[in-house]
């Protein structure tokens, strides 16, 4: 009986260290939590070094593949509802609550399906027979699907010019949701190019579309939306654009514009700012610009003091700080955030619980073809640098899957009634940063957004943002587009030949982006004591033309008051017919930060993220280096 006692208990106690053994391999994992975790001294000179880099095929425990995978979501978060919360505003869309919410939770389920898909990499059935075989959907890295800030610009004009074919602007009743789905429809068809261009080599991509003139377009979709940014941040776009030229009756106490009619001054009508609660006060009030202002050094703050978590989810700590603010604070009685989004919200939500009618709009053809040309390039460099950063070789296959899985994603987006889904790109800071390039934390990053948008409520909580605390965190968004764009442009030397395309499309580009009438676009709206926007007649329409003809007219048009569709067109045309020229400038040379020819930064996705070598001492110094 001792001899049988004795063996029962060695059992048990190998039992119980095998699911110790268990537990902290697969469920708690061995990852340095307190390199991830622990607040940054910035007056300290002490530096932690960086823990173990885990590669693209390694395996990780439960705790830490959810940890990471929360990571990339809440790093990406801020960059997916951003787009479906603007078109869907009463600027553009102009949708009802229960629209706006789906189109927010849409693009939550949306990035994550997708992204665990592309992570996960589907073979082509068949495709090794085929020439250049085998193909695939997806990347099989961890490289994320998200809505991209590219389409958004096209998706505002459309909208807006489809709701002015009545002669009345904005979007009245269903108008923007109908302008929406024709939209979608319009997107199925020209994704169709980018599916076509993923069985082109990239190599012959980047000859008519080198790494500067995409460096040009992503800087003018950044210069394009940092305005829409500063317009929220001020109360809303709507009320921005309209105050000081309208019929309103309401008025701002105290101010007043010179009418040269009447030859004194008068009160300045005012368009009230409606989507901030009910507190409806006139664009730029102290409390509007305060609630964006707290954003933007909520910031500042996590920047200089956070740990590496904190810093790469900065965005949406910032909007929630913002957010509770609002909600504790009133203006004369009035809320900053109303129960209207959460009467109605559902306990939990899915595809095509809401839906748009899909339909066709063809003066959208030609700047959505523009639009997924540039994000193909764009994707090229994002899985490069995906790639690098996962310490692993370039692959064209690589490549291939991602730009077949942005063209096809892009369609079933649309059908899923949300914007199209594309490759993000400021995931791979989180990749440097946290040393971690596992498929594994890619599939957790999609199930944390998929469980994002299955809940209602959290598309309520979106939804009821008030406008100028979004447009505190979009403005940081969209200079970030800006700034990724003019890296790109920098990872070249800038010879004179490049000097002369850069003047030259950015001239175009930015002037548009001042003066949409410039480009064509018809302003309405008288212009005493107003901001004074021209209307442009470049290409009147006339009543002799046929609806093909009106509709190329429009799409022109279209085209040429969108910042970087028109500054990308003149940028390839010069980058063709301009003789080329040796590297170093004719002048004595420029020099410039050289980045790898292959990174491209990606668009709505802007770079937030800091490298590890932010992390490390100067072995000389021991200050930071990059």
């Amino acid at each position: 009986p001792t001899g049988a006692h004795a063996c029962g208990a060695m059992e048990d106690g190998v039992k119980e260290s095998k699911w110790k053994t268990y537990f902290k391999r697969d469920v708690v994992g061995d990852y340095d939590y307190k390199f991830l975790c622990m607040p940054h001294n910035p007056f300290g000179k002490k530096y932690q070094s960086p823990p173990p880099f885990f590669g693209h095929n390694e395996k990780l425990s439960l705790f830490v593949a959810m940890l990471m995978g929360l990571q990339h979501s809440l790093a990406m978060l801020g960059g997916v509802i951003t787009p479906p919360l603007i078109i869907s505003g009463a600027f553009d869309g102009n949708f009802t609550p229960d629209k706006r919410q789906y189109v927010v939770a849409a693009a939550l389920l949306a990035s994550g399906v997708f992204t665990a898909l592309t992570v996960i990499r589907l073979k082509l059935f068949g495709s090794d027979r085929l020439p250049g075989g085998p193909y695939y959907i997806g990347t099989g890295l961890l490289s994320v699907m998200g809505v991209s800030f590219t389409f958004l610009p096209i998706f505002q004009s459309s909208i807006r010019a489809i709701c002015a074919e009545d002669g009345v602007p904005g979007c009245q009743g269903k108008e923007g949701e109908t302008a929406y789905g024709r939209l979608l429809g319009t997107v199925c068809v020209c994704a169709l190019l980018e599916v076509f261009l993923s069985f082109v080599p990239a190599r012959l991509l980047r000859k008519v579309v080198p790494n500067f003139v995409a460096g040009i377009t992503v800087a003018l979709i950044g210069v394009g939306l940092i305005g829409t940014g500063v317009k929220y941040w001020g109360g809303g776009a709507f009320c921005a654009d309209n105050s000081g030229r309208g019929t309103e009756t309401d008025f701002a106490p105290g101010t007043f514009f010179f009418d040269q009619a009447t030859e004194s001054y008068v009160p300045m009508p005012v368009q009230p700012c409606t989507n901030n609660g009910d507190t409806n006060l006139p664009y730029g009030s102290p409390e509007y610009w305060g609630l964006g202002l707290l954003v933007t050094v909520t910031l500042i703050v996590v920047e200089i003091f956070g740990s590496p978590f904190l810093r790469n989810c900065n965005v949406i700590i910032a909007l929630v700080v913002g957010y509770i603010v609002a909600v504790c604070t009133k203006k004369d009685g009035n809320n900053y955030v109303t129960s209207e989004q959460f009467d109605n919200a559902k306990v939990a939500t899915f595809f095509w619980v809401e839906t748009f009618p899909l339909g066709f709009y063809w003066p959208a053809i030609i700047p959505l073809l523009i639009a997924f040309l540039v994000t193909t390039v764009e994707s090229i460099g994002d899985i490069s640098a995906t790639c690098e950063a996962s310490m692993m070789d370039v692959e064209h296959e690589r490549i291939q899957g991602g730009l077949l899985a942005d063209g096809i994603y892009s369609i079933l987006s649309a059908l899923c009634m949300t914007m199209p889904n594309t490759t993000f790109s400021q995931n791979n800071g989180v990749i440097s940063l946290t040393r971690c390039a596992s498929i594994y934390a890619g599939i957790a990053c999609g199930v944390w957004l998929f469980v994002m948008g299955i809940f209602g409520y959290i598309a309520a909580v979106i939804s009821s943002i008030p406008d100028a605390v979004l447009g505190g965190m979009t403005t940081f968004l969209f200079s970030n587009v800006f700034i990724s764009g003019i890296r790109i442009i920098c990872s070249q030397p800038i010879t004179r030949r490049i000097r002369f395309i850069l003047a030259i499309s950015f001239g175009l580009g930015i002037g548009v982006a001042l003066v949409p009438g410039f480009g064509g676009l018809a302003q309405r709206g008288r212009l005493g004591g107003g901001w004074g926007v021209a209307s442009g007649h470049l290409w009147p329409p006339r009543l002799s033309y046929s609806t093909a003809m009106t509709s190329f007219q429009e799409a022109c048009i279209i085209a040429l008051s969108t910042p970087y569709c028109v500054g990308t067109v003149v940028a390839i045309l010069l980058n063709l017919i301009l003789p080329k020229e040796a590297v170093e400038d004719e002048e004595g040379g420029v020099k410039t930060y050289q980045l790898p020819s292959n990174v491209i930064s990606r668009v709505e996705e802007p770079d937030t993220q800091k490298e590890v070598a932010d992390s490390a001492p100067n072995s000389e110094n021991g200050q930071m280096e990059l």
